[in-house]
């Protein structure tokens, strides 16, 4: 109370002043200067406290009070302490609505004013007809409104959107609730960018649930990039799932699924193509806002090349991983991303019924009993691989003595399988036997297959498989039926011995298509070593995954620090960034990516390494990127732009690309895809990647091409996934 009086008692001083030095000739003592302690009183309905505010005057002020508000005194000169009261808000024996009012005190000629807004608590819902939801998305914005029966459609963990079937509103109250649920719902209507919103729900009932019922979905993902709408409408998009982002192919635009709900399972879709259905709730460019209903998993995404060496341990009892062999007759790689199966051939399951069994020795490797000439072993990558790559090829595997002699291995180049490796012919019983692979006899002698190969086209998967040709064993004998012989992988009986492995020796440049072309790429994978090296040497303060656990208190150490900055620029070095502010230090470490910035006005920039390009040409650079939380759980305003150097413009015909938001709420931490292009790049162009606000002249897009490492305010940012093409 002290500093506020003292402050006003400051500023009225001020008016006082300018009314002795500009009328003291005038002799009528009327207030030409009036001043409140307070702008708004506050009440409740009932039993309301006496409240005290202090009026300043330079001469006498009388007051306008409403019929329901009283004063004590009624006029005053100078500083004076006025008692403001005001009586129960009852009608009928029943709390009012509420009501407000204004007290103003001013001068007897009302050319000098202080005006105080007096409210007054009450059943704000007292005379409100009970409306449909279509009634209350057409009402207008600060109307009270009441819904006795809505359905529920849709569920974020921030709100839901409630229907009646024909018009759909969003609540803004995060409530326990299904989807289907019939629900009770009283609050404030408003709007945001035009679509219906109750942001104040004072009464929330659940009545009943039952099965959602839903409309045909709008499909907008061929058009996501003009897509408007005035009300809130059930869509539907496919995309790639990144983070909470849906990016859509040629286009613009994504779909960004808001506030989602844990039984959605997000994180387990990232970087999966999906098909999502939900609310359509608002746009905020490059986003469409969704509150999801659904998504539809239609596959992981993989990056040409990606996920390899790959490699499964066999003869290893401790693995859990290859016990899903015994009922899935699969498992997956210990390393990198492919799945190892053994496949009977459809013709085969009759004959071999009841003798074909998948079995996990004792010794921990795989093996199958009954099997038959067109069954085979399969290695496959989870990713594609680019034509012109380069593949190797390693297992061990034998058969029974009971058990098969001849094989084929073949490989997959595009859609067409070719063999792998020599082909030999053997003849039996009059029979020609075309083979690749002689197991060795005995049943006890591991044949070891090294080898390679080149595919001369795009292939959805590296697959490699080792067919069974004939029904010859061991012993040089005919196998009369599909019993009594094993085939296994082994790694256990020879120092020759390999786990079954495809290594990547050397990629290829895909289909030779300029628009397809990768001029540079990093995943930022080189960092991992220097992780793995620092967590060893400081075991108690290990390196965390800030975006990966969602923690934005995980250590992220200073590259520039003693323990890292000789292994990391040289690296970092070779890789061709150049840290355009080193001056600052404000690198720090995670895994598998970087971070850049420190609060307080210390930023940097990133440029990017030289492009191998023997033509102008036109390069899309895309990249991940996410800003960092403060204390509070506020995301740092952080957005970026991507600046040419050299050759090339973007679209909008400038140096400067236009600025790449993002669209963390508070607290919240996840990576957004961002993709920008420039026209008539060389090998003379240089990109930087830099925080929007270290640009001079940002705000009107009229960039003078100097950075200001030392703007105030917060935008670190996280970066990774670059990828440059043509």
């Amino acid at each position: 109370m002290n500093f506020i009086r003292k402050s006003y008692l400051a500023a009225f001083s001020l008016l006082a002043m300018a009314g002795v030095f500009t009328g003291c000739e005038e002799t009528e003592n009327v207030a030409k200067a009036v001043m409140a302690s307070a702008n708004s009183l506050s009440f409740p309905g009932e039993e309301a406290t006496e409240q005290i505010i202090t009026v300043y005057s330079d001469a006498e002020w009388t007051a306008d009070v409403p019929e329901w508000v009283s004063i004590e005194p009624t006029t005053g000169s100078g500083t004076t302490d006025v008692t403001v009261s005001v009586g129960a808000n009852m009608r009928d024996g029943a709390l009012d609505n509420p009501r407000t009012a204004e007290l103003v005190f001013h001068g007897k000629t009302l050319k000098s004013r202080a005006t105080v807004l007096v409210k007054q608590a009450g059943d704000k819902f007292r005379d409100i007809k009970v409306s449909s939801v279509s009634e209350v998305a057409a009402a207008d914005d600060k109307s009270v409104v009441a819904i006795n029966e809505a359905n529920v459609v849709a569920v974020s963990s921030k709100g839901f959107v409630i229907s009646d079937g024909v018009a759909n509103v969003l609540v803004s109250a995060a409530k326990d609730v299904e989807l289907g649920a019939s629900v009770v719902v009283w609050g404030t209507k408003t709007s945001d960018k035009g679509l219906p919103v109750i942001s104040e729900c004072d009464k929330f009932e659940i009545k009943s649930t039952a099965a959602p019922v839903y409309p045909e979905a709008k499909d907008i993902t061929t058009c996501a990039g003009s897509y408007e709408a005035t009300a809130i409408e059930y869509i539907t998009v496919k995309g790639l799932l990144k983070g909470n982002s849906v990016s859509i192919d040629d286009s613009d635009m994504s779909v960004y699924v808001q506030d989602p709900v844990e039984s959605l399972k997000i994180a387990d879709l990232n970087r999966h193509y999906v098909t999502v259905f939900g609310y359509f709730v608002g746009t905020a460019k490059p986003y469409h806002n969704v509150i999801v209903t659904s998504i539809v998993d239609r596959g992981k995404y993989y990056e040409m090349n990606e996920g390899f060496p790959i490699e499964w341990t066999v003869g290893d009892t401790e693995d859990a991983t290859i016990k899903t062999f015994t009922s899935t007759g699969s498992f997956i790689a210990n390393t990198g991303e492919g799945t190892l199966s053994f496949i009977q051939a459809p013709e085969n399951k009759s004959l071999a019924e009841g003798k074909f069994k998948y079995v996990i020795g004792g010794t921990g490797e795989p093996y199958v009993e009954g099997s038959w000439p067109g069954d085979c072993w399969e290695l496959k990558s989870e990713s594609p691989i680019t034509a012109g790559t380069t593949i190797s090829v390693e297992f061990s595997a034998r058969s029974s003595k009971a058990g098969y002699k001849y094989w084929r291995l073949e490989y997959l180049d595009g859609k067409e399988w070719k063999v792998l490796g020599e082909t030999k012919t053997t003849t039996y019983n009059g029979k020609d036997v075309a083979y690749t692979h002689a197991m060795l006899a005995g049943g006890s002698v591991n044949t070891q297959v090294r080898t390679q190969f080149t595919v001369t086209e795009n292939t959805d998967h590296a697959c490699v498989r080792f067919y069974i040709v004939s029904n010859i064993t061991c012993q040089d004998k005919v196998q009369d039926s599909p019993s009594g012989n094993t085939t296994r992988l082994s790694n256990r009986h020879d120092e020759n011995d390999c786990n079954p492995k495809l290594s990547i020796l050397s990629s290829g440049s895909g289909d030779d298509k300029p628009s397809s072309k990768v001029v540079f790429e990093d995943d930022f994978s080189w960092v991992d070593p220097i992780v793995s090296a620092y967590n060893a040497a400081v075991p108690d303060k290990p390196i965390g995954d800030t975006i990966g656990d969602k923690n934005k208190g995980a250590e992220a150490p200073n590259v520039y620090g003693a323990a890292l900055k000789e292994a990391f620029f040289k690296l970092f070095d070779e890789k061709g960034y150049e840290d355009m502010c080193p001056s600052e230090e404000v690198i720090y470490l995670q895994p598998g990516y970087l971070k850049f910035g420190r609060t307080g006005g210390h930023n940097t920039s990133l440029r990017l390494p030289k492009l191998n390009l023997d033509a102008a040409s036109d390069i899309d650079i895309e990249f991940d990127f996410a800003a960092m939380a403060q204390g509070s759980g506020t995301i740092d305003d952080t957005k970026l732009v991507v600046v040419v150097e050299g050759d090339g413009e973007f679209a909008n015909g400038t140096k400067y690309s236009d600025v790449i938001a993002q669209n963390q709420g508070k607290d919240e931490l996840f990576w957004t895809h961002a993709k920008t292009t420039v026209k008539g790049a060389t090998a003379n162009t240089r990109l930087v990647i830099v925080m929007y606000r270290v640009l001079e002249g940002y705000e009107t897009a009229a960039y003078t091409g100097n950075y200001k490492y030392n703007v105030s305010g917060a935008g670190r940012f996280f970066l990774d996934n670059i990828k440059i093409s043509k």
